[in-house]
């Protein structure tokens, strides 16, 4: 049978066997009969803080645990715990392939190679995730977004006949586990201005907050306001949440994000989200403007087939040398642009735009073209004055984008790939993007 795929990312270890597909947390807990992984360990983290383990694969090393036991000694037990039950959850396939993080050492992907070496099956490749993940990206330079659960990882990708592998950014303190955290600091405070209880006071409470609160934010991202209960000694207390205080209280890690991406990639940035991404930071997060020209969401099975039809050089080992895996940083483009959500697939055969229209005067682009939003319109190059916006026109390649912000923007023109004739509104003002031949 093909080889199963583990994707490591400790927000959900992955594992993609045939019909079979497991997905369990980063998180373990020691107890006097062995180590909890995942789902269970997850939910007793609140009870038994002191037990509980959620960095060992952020921190996949051979130092001693700050307790003692006799079932793990160091994070790499931990790890070792977890794919055990990943692998056996999963039908207990007979080889893998590992998708990696560009976040690991050379250290820790030797430490990988141990664990595997040491569990029930063989490990015939490993491959970068943000790699796999972007084979079917059409051609040109993108910055590759992945959250963990304690961490972001940006890396640069460049796609031409191959995918390859630059330079990788970690933003620390910025993953899921910071924003669970916001949203437990919001909600709790919710409970204390309307009933004087604190949920995070009492260890029962609060691990009934954290198992509830995934549900909470993925029906959130979806709708505008649910109501939330807890069971508390108090008897059933009740809250309604909104979306919008829960992106607020988040924004710093959001902004984190956008800062990273700036100081990586520039204006103009062509970005790839994992699945996970929008999951996290919200379901139009990041957006196109303000910087980002593009954004594309890889689906995690698009990941999985891209592995799966590369297996034959992930797998490649120099056998008659030492048999070594090598960790793979480039694979071939099948260069098929993946649209995001809600936006078309990459255009062709139109032309080119060099000029917006505003008010009769064509304008021309050249590299960058600033926008002025004064009071009594648009006005093209002018020098803002303090209280005037600013949104600007570029070139990229073979396309042209609108770098918009946060202005209020109205067309059902594709803003990271502008066409000859798309119109644009900007609040009450119109412009027109056209090509001068």
């Amino acid at each position: 049978m093909t080889a199963a795929i583990i994707d490591i990312n400790d927000i959900e270890l992955g594992c993609f066997h045939g019909d079979q597909q497991v997905a369990t947390p980063g998180f373990a807990l020691l107890t006097s009969d062995g180590i909890l992984t995942g789902e269970p360990a997850l939910r007793r983290t609140w009870l038994e803080p002191q037990l509980a383990f959620s960095r060992f694969w952020r921190n996949l090393d051979l130092s001693p645990l700050p307790v003692s036991s006799r079932f793990a000694r160091h994070h790499a037990d931990l790890a070792y715990a977890h794919l055990l039950q990943v692998h056996r959850e999963a039908g207990q396939p007979a080889s893998v392939v590992f998708v990696v993080p560009g976040s690991f050492s050379d250290e820790q992907l030797g430490i990988l190679l141990g664990l595997g070496n040491a569990l029930p099956f063989d490990v015939s490749g490993m491959v970068d995730s943000a790699i796999a993940s972007s084979a079917e990206i059409g051609p040109g330079s993108y910055i590759h977004i992945d959250v963990q659960l304690h961490q972001i990882v940006l890396t640069e990708v460049s796609v031409n006949k191959h995918v390859e592998r630059g330079s990788v950014v970690i933003l620390k303190e910025a993953g899921l586990q910071s924003c669970v955290d916001a949203w437990v600091r919001h909600i709790a405070k919710q409970y204390i201005d309307q009933y004087r209880y604190d949920p995070q006071h009492t260890a029962d409470c609060e691990q009934q907050l954290h198992d509830r609160l995934p549900a909470w934010i993925e029906t959130l991202y979806r709708h505008t306001e649910i109501p939330i209960e807890l069971d508390t000694a108090q008897g059933t207390l009740r809250l309604t949440l909104n979306p919008d205080d829960l992106l607020h209280t988040i924004q710093n890690q959001r902004q984190v994000l956008l800062t990273g991406i700036h100081k990586m990639a520039g204006a103009g940035a062509r970005i790839i989200c994992s699945h996970r991404v929008r999951q996290v930071y919200g379901p139009e997060f990041p957006m196109i403007g303000a910087g980002i020209a593009e954004v594309i969401t890889v689906e995690e099975d698009t990941l999985v087939s891209n592995c799966l039809s590369n297996l034959d050089i992930i797998s490649d080992t120099d056998v008659e040398a030492n048999g070594d895996i090598n960790f793979v940083t480039q694979l071939p483009a099948n260069n098929r642009t993946i649209a995001s959500p809600g936006q078309p697939e990459a255009r062709s055969g139109a032309g080119i735009v060099t000029h917006v229209l505003i008010e009769g005067r064509a304008c021309v682009i050249d590299d960058r073209l600033v926008i002025t939003i004064g009071s009594d319109g648009l006005i093209c190059g002018a020098k803002p004055a303090s209280a005037d916006k600013q949104l600007a026109v570029i070139k990229l390649d073979n396309r042209v984008a609108l770098e918009a912000g946060s202005e209020n923007i109205d067309t059902s023109a594709r803003l990271d790939d502008l066409q000859p004739g798309d119109e644009i509104s900007v609040g009450p003002f119109k412009m027109q993007l056209i090509e001068v031949c």
